[in-house]
């Protein structure tokens, strides 16, 4: 095994982690070498510990003919419809692949995503855009920055 120059320390060792801390410990006892997270990583934890009655879903959206132009019209429909910013939206992500756009939302519930798609999708039919069946998880972690 090579040394972790972010540590410092070479093995054998060994690695456990009680109350926030992280301990590694290598052959020698007398050797111990203790890391603590920085306290912002602390803040998030406490900050998604108190998110967790709220269970945000991610939604990865593909559709045929839903080219970059469409998007970005689309895009300015929803503007015009009052929704382009929608309650209950947490992000939105467009990517492109092979000239297509694939759309990854996370969104507080399937609710507001619901109510959302009461006035995407006439847009989106009227552009003749055929979605796919979306891909829907419960968001387990979310890191920002």
């Amino acid at each position: 095994m090579e040394q972790d120059e972010g540590i410092g320390v070479t093995p054998p060792l060994t690695v456990s982690v009680s109350h926030g801390r992280i301990t590694i410990q290598l052959a020698e006892p007398s050797s111990a070498v203790r890391y603590s997270p920085p306290d912002r990583w602390q803040a998030t934890a406490r900050t998604a510990q108190g998110d967790r009655d709220r269970i945000a879903l991610g939604f990865y959206i593909t559709a045929k003919g839903f080219t970059q132009e469409r998007y970005d019209t689309t895009t300015v429909q929803l503007e015009e419809a009052g929704v382009g910013a929608p309650d209950g939206r947490i992000s939105h992500v467009a990517l492109e692949t092979n000239g297509e756009i694939q759309v990854f939302d996370v969104w507080e519930s399937q609710e507001a995503f619901d109510a959302f798609g009461a006035t995407l999708l006439p847009i989106l039919a009227a552009a003749g855009i055929e979605l796919s069946e979306p891909m829907v998880a419960r968001v387990h972690n979310e890191i920002k920055g």
